[in-house]
């Protein structure tokens, strides 16, 4: 396929290869990171470059119901997408388990692939279902090369774009989930000792 004409190798996985794929996950980065409106698109080489090194590093995966992706304080080794299922987030609490928030369509794992960060969350498949991830070393080594061969900025304002997107759609959120439910049990149980696990 390297052979064929970049536009015609664009058409191929935008209409054919990877259209679900593209479909589902809608990469949105912005073109100034302080302008949320101008967004990056197949036409610039940068994001090109990103895309197509993704799609040809994907391997497909099945997930199994209630399946654990990524646990608190693990490593982050893989970006999963789920394609057709929600991916649940939550936290432990002495030991038990509690999941807030649900998440569809989206990179599970890219912040902390991307910026070396140990799992603040458990992240876990809701049923049995497919999809794709993509090797943390394979990730990097695509940013890393488009750094390498053209402006920085491109890269600059996607990490911060994956910054933003996990602190207002999940740390955020579970953050406040978090006190709430502390401060239920610890309520509930009075002087009881509550377990958490942090950053």
């Amino acid at each position: 396929m390297d052979e064929l004409p970049q536009d015609v190798q664009d058409e191929l996985m935008n209409s054919y290869l990877y259209k679900s794929f593209i479909k589902a996950f809608k990469f949105s980065i912005p073109i100034n990171c302080s302008n949320v409106h101008a967004r990056y698109t197949w036409t610039n080489l940068n994001f090109r470059n990103m895309m197509v090194g993704l799609m040809q590093n994907l391997e497909p995966i099945t997930f199994q119901k209630d399946e654990i992706l990524i646990n608190e304080l693990d490593p982050h080794l893989e970006i999963f997408f789920i394609m057709n299922d929600y991916c649940e987030v939550g936290f432990s609490i002495n030991h038990q388990m509690i999941f807030n928030l649900q998440l569809m369509h989206s990179m599970i794992g890219a912040y902390g692939v991307t910026y070396n960060k140990n799992s603040h969350y458990i992240y876990k498949v809701s049923n049995n279902c497919k999809g794709f991830f993509v090797r943390r070393i394979k990730w990097l080594e695509i940013l890393d090369t488009i750094s390498v061969d053209t402006s920085d900025m491109f890269v600059k304002c996607f990490k911060q774009a994956l910054k933003e997107q996990y602190e207002d759609k999940i740390n955020k959120v579970l953050h406040r989930c978090k006190v709430k439910e502390t401060t239920k049990m610890q309520s509930r149980f009075n002087s009881g000792i509550i377990s958490l696990n942090v950053k």
